[in-house]
């Protein structure tokens, strides 16, 4: 079974070789920008020239290290978007993945104080709130870290359920292309 991963700059430079593992893996590839800024910052100027070379440079690094492309899809740094940024995105040739359905986290990436990011609770609430064409996005960290090894604990437990709710999963591009 295939996944889509949203691959940003910082993971890239930092777990190279989990990228390799994905991409050789026929994973689906897409974008999470270069660098996690918050898009709707006022401590930078974030303008269509910004957006375009934010993106450009996360597909010109996904590539040199795997050599593949990455497929023109992108959820911005923490969810953050206006419509003037995703029509920045769309004039890149992006296609922006919005309000993908997050199971409740809290703590920090680094997992110095994390709850289980995929409870029974958490995941009842995902089956329940289920679509048609929804995207569940799942927090992910470097190998070892408190995101991956409590998904990895429990993504065969999220699966199950989805499927048994009557779903498919698909990669994300299958939803919006």
């Amino acid at each position: 079974m295939s996944a889509t991963f949203f691959i940003n700059g910082e993971f890239l430079r930092r777990f190279p070789d989990t990228v390799q593992a994905i991409a050789a893996d026929k994973h689906e590839c897409v974008s999470s920008f270069y660098t996690t800024v918050d898009l709707l910052s006022d401590d930078f100027i974030i303008d269509e020239n910004f957006i375009r070379r934010g993106l450009a440079r996360n597909e010109d690094e996904f590539y040199a290290l795997t050599q593949q492309d990455l497929k023109l899809l992108w959820y911005p740094p923490y969810g953050k978007f206006s419509e003037f940024i995703e029509k920045a995105g769309a004039a890149a040739g992006y296609k922006m993945i919005k309000n993908p359905i997050r199971p409740h986290t809290s703590g920090t990436p680094d997992g110095s104080s994390c709850t289980d990011v995929l409870s029974s609770e958490s995941i009842a609430r995902i089956c329940a709130d289920l679509k048609a064409g929804d995207v569940i996005l799942l927090p992910c960290g470097g190998k070892g870290s408190c995101f991956s090894s409590r998904i990895c604990d429990k993504i065969d437990v999220l699966i199950n359920a989805v499927l048994e709710s009557g779903y498919t999963l698909l990669p994300v591009s299958a939803l919006v292309y």
